[in-house]
């Protein structure tokens, strides 16, 4: 059902996106009313994002998938990151060395990567620390996190703030779309459905550990790429 309205609501942004396109076309940028034009293309815009988290929620959105080497993207996200960030909150990253490939969408794990370090942001208010953490991971069917994950070779990923926490009656709702516990206007609730959507849809898992008033840790575990994946023994 989400995929069903994300998608028509994306066809009719689309009408609305080249009729005001035209207008502006038409009036030119120094005409009185293309000025009113303006706010209006920018909420379209808006818009636009918001489908495009609804499809990543239902696991439906269009993906580029390559060979993506996850550190050198961390390397090449850090302004990015960091700029969306308060000063006072300081990032570490721990980046493991030859961390093994993963076929990933590049482009969308970096939004997934920006969304969760966001929503730290907003966890610690004004200050606090902020740690990326990557590891490569062999998952058996003994490990705890690996419950719903097969065997095998897989990259992971950990954001982990200082913040205030999630409490033990909201863990189980974070990845609900339009869940927040933010005040109204502070956010859609899509951000976090957005990521879990993302990760399900590439193969992978999502976990969190949290305890209100001692931060959160949010990992991601992608599947290595094939020829990088390290073959476990046999049984």
């Amino acid at each position: 059902m989400t995929a069903g309205i994300a998608h028509d609501f994306n066809n009719l942004l689309a009408i609305m996106m080249g009729n005001v396109a035209l207008l502006e076309y038409q009036l030119g940028s120094h005409h009185a009313s293309s000025r009113l034009l303006q706010p209006t293309m920018r909420a379209l815009k808006q818009a636009v994002t918001l489908t495009s988290h609804m499809l990543a929620f239902s696991r439906q959105q269009p993906l580029r998938v390559q060979k993506t080497d996850v550190n050198a993207l961390l390397r090449d996200s850090q302004p990015l990151i960091e700029s969306s960030l308060a000063q006072e909150i300081v990032v570490t990253y721990n980046l493991a060395s030859e961390l093994w490939h993963c076929d990933i969408d590049p482009t969308q794990l970096e939004q997934v990567l920006l969304n969760l370090s966001i929503n730290a942001r907003d966890a610690m208010v004004t200050r606090g620390s902020l740690t990326i953490e990557t590891a490569n991971i062999s998952a058996n069917e003994s490990d705890e996190y690996s419950a719903d994950m097969r065997a095998g070779s897989y990259i992971m990923i950990a954001v982990t703030d200082n913040g205030e926490g999630i409490s033990e009656e909201d863990l189980p709702q974070i990845f609900d779309p339009f869940f927040t516990t933010k005040g109204i206007g502070a956010g859609t609730g899509l951000g976090l459905s957005m990521v879990y959507g993302f990760v399900k849809q590439s193969n992978g898992h999502i976990t969190v550990a949290s305890t209100k008033g001692d931060g959160a840790t949010f990992r991601i575990y992608l599947k290595a790429s094939e020829d990088t994946e390290i073959q476990l023994p046999m049984a």
